[in-house]
């Protein structure tokens, strides 16, 4: 009986795809492996917050209840039951009223932003982020070959005249960027929230310019001090707005859960890549 090579085959290197070839080096191991250190590369939540008791208890009631289902194949935007408590704590919390149709679970965060960049950009094209941003969702542009456009951010949060001055620049090169990516709560790696005035100008912006704006609100529920300000999600009539966000940071990062919300022919063209 043969062991699984350590070593690729010789030839490996003139079969791999321009992403292959460019792929980062891996950023973790098993944290286990070093459960005394306190590590940045990832937002850890607490161990001694994890509910793992709440869970099995769930898991368990699941399997009871309706485990021929629970363990089937289910439905591309996710379960209806799972779908709607979802719902509900979104407009209990975030202000944000989705119907079902406007919903789709993912495998966590990650997977709602790379859907939505499979879905818009193309290699070659422009993505605007804020500068810094979340290292993960500029890999995910890097793979696609896409260009990612700087916006910086102060202390009030993105920069919206210098997102104006980003887009009129572009649009006079004949660029329409795909999409804005913004992470207005606590934003990762500056840790400020964009303030109201500047959500609402965001909004303005991406309608007068004809692009999308992604909302990453990962962080939404982590505040432990003042009042939370309306996503930006809300302040948008036009369906410009996508909302992704994630129970990765409020229930634990290893069930892999977060969603998309945004308008039903979108999620519907979505579910399907």
């Amino acid at each position: 009986m043969a062991s699984v090579s350590n070593a690729a085959p010789a030839h490996l290197a003139g079969l791999l795809s321009t992403r292959g070839r460019d792929l980062p080096k891996p950023r973790i191991g098993d944290p286990r492996q070093a459960a005394d250190i306190i590590s940045f590369v990832f937002g850890f939540p607490d161990r001694e917050t994890l509910p793992a008791a709440s869970i099995a208890e769930a898991t368990k009631r699941a399997m009871e209840k309706d485990g021929d289902w629970a363990l089937q194949y289910g439905k591309d935007t996710g379960t209806p039951a799972l779908v709607d408590a979802l719902r509900g704590k979104l407009a209990r919390d975030q202000g944000i009223v989705a119907a079902r149709e406007n919903v789709m679970l993912t495998s966590g965060g990650s997977q709602a932003c790379q859907l939505v960049l499979d879905f818009l950009v193309d290699p070659g094209d422009t993505v605007i982020v804020e500068s810094p941003t979340w290292m993960g969702f500029l890999y995910m542009v890097n793979n696609l070959k896409a260009n990612a456009v700087g916006v910086p951010v102060d202390d009030e949060g993105t920069d919206v005249v210098e997102l104006e001055r980003t887009l009129a620049r572009l649009k006079s090169e004949g660029v329409t960027p795909k999409l804005i990516y913004i992470i207005p709560n606590f934003q990762n790696p500056m840790g400020v929230s964009t303030t109201l005035e500047r959500r609402q100008r965001i909004v303005e912006l991406a309608q007068e310019y004809g692009t999308i704006v992604l909302e990453d609100d990962a962080y939404h529920d982590l505040r432990y001090a003042g009042e939370p300000i309306p996503p930006i999600q809300t302040l948008d009539t036009s369906g410009s707005v996508w909302y992704t966000g994630t129970f990765s940071k409020i229930v634990g990062p290893g069930m892999r859960l977060g969603w998309l919300v945004a308008p039903a022919e979108v999620i519907t063209q979505m579910s399907v890549l």
